[in-house]
Order: structure tokens, then C-alpha cells, then sequence
């Protein structure tokens, strides 16, 4: 048994490396196979470091089923001398980036509404938007991934992905 688990581990292991580069055979692999996005790929450094912002937003739906205005949800708060030492909620702008960056590319590679909207990124964004405060009024909620560029972006954001409405009730 123990052998079993360390070739899984070497397996998951190397397919990791593999993942890091950008050979087209294995994103073609990757893109069939690996639809729970368990194979991980960082982007901290050259030759493509991530250089956009992602910016989760909501709206909800009344009972009349009227939409409101879309609010931001703020994942960046100004920082203290304090956060570099304990930063408890980069944890939590750190997950939704995440989460967001694996769906919308989820997204890009399945044309499938089915596979976007059962992926885990797409379920945990949903509930996260969902467990939020609402309204008595409230009864549907529905999510935005946008994306900007920069702290004081020059331009509007682009918006990369709109949810279906859900339930909040």
C-alpha cells in the first residue's frame, strides 16, 4: 500500500514539473484529463508573470426579480506595518484570486457551461459570494469575475465571466 502511494505521489510529482512549461502536447493532456485542476502551475517569475488584478463583484435579484447595481467585493485593504508579519486575510484574497484565475481558465479550455459551472472553483466562488450578507428582499445572487490592470487601472475592467443567478434561500 505504502508503495502504491509513493508511486502516485512520484506520478502527481513529475506530471507538476511537467505542467510548468507550456509544451503543447501536455496542455492538450492537461486540458482533457485534468478537469479538477490538481496539477498546480506558478506564475511568480518570467517569462509570463501575472500582471493583472482580479475583481470579484455581485449583484442581487428582489423578489420582482429586478437586479441591483454590481458591488465589488473588496479583496485588497490598505496595509499595515502590522501585515508583514501577521496578514490573516491575504489568506482569503490570495483564495478567491485563485479560485478565480482556475475558473476563467477552466473556462478557456471547456467550451461546456456543464464543466465550468461544476468545477470546484466555480462551486466554491458561489458559495463564498452566497454566505455573504443580504437583504430580507434578496432571494437570487449572481457573480462577476473582472479583471484590471494595476492598483489605479487607466481603463474600465474587463469583464472576463458572469455566473448564472442562484438561489440564496
Amino acid at each position: 500500500m505504502i508503495e502504491l502511494i509513493g508511486i502516485v505521489l512520484l506520478i502527481l510529482f513529475v506530471l507538476s514539473i511537467l505542467n510548468q512549461f507550456s509544451f503543447p502536447f501536455f496542455r492538450s493532456f492537461i486540458a482533457r484529463y485534468d478537469h479538477f485542476m490538481v496539477l498546480p502551475k506558478w506564475t511568480f517569475f518570467a517569462p509570463h508573470p501575472g500582471c493583472t488584478d482580479y475583481r470579484l463583484l455581485y449583484r442581487d435579484y428582489d423578489d420582482q426579480e429586478q437586479p441591483s447595481e454590481w458591488r465589488e467585493i473588496p479583496l485588497v485593504r490598505k496595509r499595515a506595518w502590522l501585515d508583514a508579519l501577521w496578514n490573516p486575510d491575504k489568506r482569503l484574497s490570495k483564495g478567491i484570486f485563485d479560485l478565480a484565475q482556475s475558473l476563467i481558465l477552466i473556462r478557456q479550455t471547456h467550451e461546456s457551461l456543464a464543466v465550468t459551472m461544476t468545477s470546484t472553483p466555480y462551486v466554491a466562488l458561489a458559495h463564498y459570494v452566497n454566505s455573504l450578507p443580504y437583504a430580507k428582499s434578496t432571494h437570487y445572487r449572481q457573480f462577476m469575475i473582472a479583471q484590471s490592470h494595476g492598483m489605479f487601472p487607466k481603463t474600465a475592467p474587463e469583464i472576463l465571466m458572469c455566473s448564472g443567478v442562484h438561489c440564496v434561500r
